[in-house]
């Protein structure tokens, strides 16, 4: 039977977009246009937590081939990038960019050019993605086969500056269903171990749970959330985490004008003074095409 499996990059990701999406704590007004052409602008300002301002413009252009993109940050500690992607081959996605960030050069200056590839066909999701400063050189790679719901797969790094060095291997597997997603993963060289767990439609809720164990500390770190629709136009998320953070996310859409302004709060309400403190909040304007 024919199952195309995630990559392995993606195993657990319902539940990894449970805990992260809409849980924007910085203050933003962003604007989404779309064109009958294929073009989409959007456009940003940004106040982050710490009170820096930035801007940011992106500009996408989707072709019969695949689709181009280049976005420019006005802060330097934010990725401005060019992009090409190349879809017109059955089951492979090809990217090439330029870009001023990448997790995997950080501190570095110099622009950072890669080239990733992505093929998913026939129970296999496989990807190699090679990344170049001009001065040091990196190669990843992943694979995951998948067959009746259930996938395996593993994923290493390379750093080819200097010989071939690994810098990072790991494996994991996950089961899906249509209702539920059970996903099992290690991450910094087989040290931490996540366990997944997502649910679709329980009771009107999408609910999830993840716990990430450091195996040398042996500090397992708990998080549990959903969310559900208030209405057709609003949404509301929620999470608690081992720490005893407890945070909020709150959604609303209004069709004329288009608009979607999003509220995030994250509190730590067991203080050793019993105060509820909030840590963070925020508070995002969307307009236009969303």
């Amino acid at each position: 039977m024919s199952f195309n499996p995630p990559t392995f990059g993606s195993f657990g990701k319902s539940t990894k977009d449970l805990f992260k999406k809409k849980y924007d704590f910085d203050f933003s007004v962003k604007s989404v246009r779309k064109g009958d052409d294929g073009f989409t602008f959007e456009s940003s300002i940004t106040q982050t937590k710490a009170g820096a301002n930035r801007g940011a413009l992106s500009i996408k252009k989707k072709e019969n081939w695949g689709e181009e993109e280049l976005s420019v940050n006005t802060a330097k500690d934010q990725e401005s990038k060019a992009s090409v992607k190349i879809t017109k081959f059955a089951g492979l996605t090809s990217t090439i960019t330029a870009s001023t960030k990448d997790d995997d050069f950080k501190g570095s200056d110099r622009t950072i050019y890669t080239i990733d590839n992505e093929y998913l066909r026939n129970n296999v999701a496989a990807t190699l993605a090679f990344k170049t400063n001009c001065f040091s050189h990196k190669l990843k790679a992943s694979a995951a086969f998948g067959v009746n719901d259930f996938s395996v797969g593993a994923s290493t790094a390379v750093d080819l500056s200097s010989g071939a060095s690994v810098t990072d291997y790991n494996v994991g597997a996950e089961f899906s269903k249509p209702a539920y997603t059970v996903s099992a993963f290690t991450e910094r060289k087989l040290e931490n171990v996540t366990l997944s767990y997502y649910a679709k439609n329980v009771n009107k809720y999408n609910i999830g749970a993840r716990v990430v164990t450091d195996l040398a500390l042996k500090d397992p770190k708990v998080t549990v959330g959903a969310d559900t629709q208030l209405c057709n136009n609003t949404g509301l998320k929620f999470k608690a985490e081992s720490d005893t953070t407890v945070s909020l996310a709150l959604d609303h859409r209004v069709a004329n004008p288009a608009l979607q302004v999003g509220l995030a709060a994250s509190f730590k309400p067991l203080e050793f003074n019993q105060s509820v403190k909030a840590v963070s909040f925020g508070f995002n304007l969307t307009a236009g095409d969303f």
